[in-house]
């Protein structure tokens, strides 16, 4: 457990959240709270750019709350989502970010931006023992998740949100009809979508959750007092009252919204009002807890949980193997974590991040659910773009993604974009790792795990190979050394395997 307190910080596409807190006994202790709105998606081209203006909107934000947090000597966790993850700048603006602020932010993809929110609502609402519809709006994205027990059973991320579609839709937050039925059909199709895979899953809920500044801005608009929840007709009566006002200007005065709310909320509740019809949503609970505080429960209980975000992860991904009805690889896996163990001693630096070698060496063949043709390829695709894997920043997955790609074929080369796009320290271990699966892979071609003993001796690695069955050595042995040139070349020596 963490004896300084945690700064939590969400850096969404309308506004950046943070909350600190620390762990006293057997409960959390909020300190502080901050919300600044920095619209970071604004003005670029559906989500693809950053601009500068945005950029240092963003930057100035993160020195206020780093000011914040250094009052009570907190340490910093800062997550992004959907405008970050999105733009095509992301590199320079995380950079520019980190130079600016001395912050390192994560990016995280759709599917762990839902594990985490229902991670945070399940902190304040009683819903660990009913099966939970979650439903969270944000700025440029709108997460649905179905949980039960802590366990995400669905997640997914749609590029619906607030600030996007009033951009498509909506500028300056000027509403028109001929508009509105145009947005209505936009989501409707992605939410029908979703709802058909949500059924064909035969999933079904109890309680259905909101969280977000959308459904806060309804809730307090449908009931001035504390209450909570709401009903399909109340949210029907608010909805039109909202598409009532013209302008941002009219509906603030008139409606009594904050100004930086007037213009995104028309959008934001056309998703969440076919979101209701959809899903046939009666009511809804609102909570006021979602993806900072998930994130600062991760790190605060992480030890003491049942289930740590290895396991998370480490079952994701078996899962995602069983969805493709592929067989799991431990005997690759475990293989390749032996080779890296030993690698370790003179490359201390390839340890630090073992995990991803791990989840690359389950997942590397999981492309053959597509073609066998070019399978590694597939491989990539999957593990970088699914909605199934746990636990995972977006560049964690990129990692994983781009070993599982070369675990055969050609070697990483500068014509790749998703091998260039990443820096030269993650390139470098995706080449080691690469390298280690491919032999991995040779050595456990047959069902059953050989003994691996590894010895260098001046410039030559020997890998002795040993099996109840001498043939069977043998047969490792050569299949091992028709994929050890890539580990040759990181090495910059020999390898030779021996059979025993």
């Amino acid at each position: 457990m963490l004896n300084r307190p945690i700064a939590a910080i969400d850096m969404g596409t309308n506004s950046f959240h943070m909350i600190i807190a620390k762990k006293e006994n057997n409960h959390v202790d909020v300190l502080d709270r901050e919300k600044i709105v920095v619209r970071l998606g604004e003005g670029g081209s559906d989500y693809d750019y950053i601009t500068e203006e945005a950029e240092k909107r963003a930057i100035q934000a993160l020195k206020s709350f780093k000011s914040i947090a250094k009052k009570y000597n907190a340490i910093i966790q800062a997550v992004a989502t959907s405008a970050v993850r999105e733009a095509k700048n992301q590199n320079e603006f995380l950079k520019k970010v980190y130079k600016e602020t001395g912050i390192k932010v994560k990016v995280i993809p759709g599917q762990e931006e839902g594990r985490l929110i229902y991670l945070g609502i399940l902190q304040i609402i009683p819903a660990y023992d009913k099966y939970t519809l979650v439903i969270d709006i944000g700025g440029g994205s709108t997460e649905i998740i179905l949980g039960y027990q802590a366990k995400p059973l669905f997640i997914r991320s749609l590029k619906l949100g607030a600030v996007r579609l009033t951009e498509r839709f909506f500028p300056k937050g000027i509403i028109k009809p001929d508009k509105i039925k145009e947005a209505e059909n936009y989501i409707r199709n992605f939410i029908i979508d979703t709802y058909e895979e949500f059924q064909n899953q035969n999933l079904n809920y109890e309680l259905v959750v909101g969280s977000s500044g959308t459904i806060k801005t309804i809730v307090e608009l449908i009931h001035e007092n504390q209450k909570k929840e709401f009903s399909f007709e109340e949210l029907n009566t608010i909805v039109e009252k909202i598409l009532k006002y013209e302008t941002p200007d009219k509906r603030q005065k008139k409606l009594n919204l904050d100004e930086k709310r007037a213009d995104i909320i028309p959008a934001g509740a056309l998703i969440l009002k076919q979101i209701f019809e959809i899903f046939k949503i009666h009511k809804m609970v609102y909570s006021p807890y979602a993806l900072r505080e998930g994130v600062l429960f991760e790190l605060l209980y992480r030890k003491n949980k049942k289930s740590d975000l290895r396991e998370i992860r480490r079952n994701s991904c078996i899962n995602l193997l069983k969805k493709f009805h592929q067989e799991i690889p431990y005997n690759t896996a475990n293989i390749s974590l032996k080779i890296l163990k030993f690698l370790g001693k003179d490359y201390p630096e390839l340890l630090s991040h073992k995990e991803l070698l791990e989840y690359a060496a389950l997942l590397h063949n999981i492309g053959v659910a597509i073609a066998h043709t070019s399978h590694h390829k597939h491989s990539y695709y999957i593990i970088s773009q699914t909605e199934y894997l746990l636990g995972f920043t977006k560049n964690e997955l990129d990692i994983i993604a781009c070993i599982s790609r070369y675990h055969r074929k050609a070697f990483p080369n500068k014509k790749h974009l998703e091998f260039m796009s990443l820096s030269s320290l993650e390139q470098n271990l995706i080449e080691f790792y690469a390298g280690i699966l491919r032999i991995a892979i040779g050595l456990s071609r047959t069902h059953l795990e050989p003994d691996i003993q590894i010895e260098k001796k001046e410039n030559t690695y020997i890998f002795y190979v040993i099996t109840k069955n001498l043939q069977d050595s043998e047969l490792l042995c050569n299949m091992a050394d028709l994929r050890k040139d890539l580990l040759e070349y990181k090495l910059q020596k020999k390898i030779h395997f021996i059979s025993k």
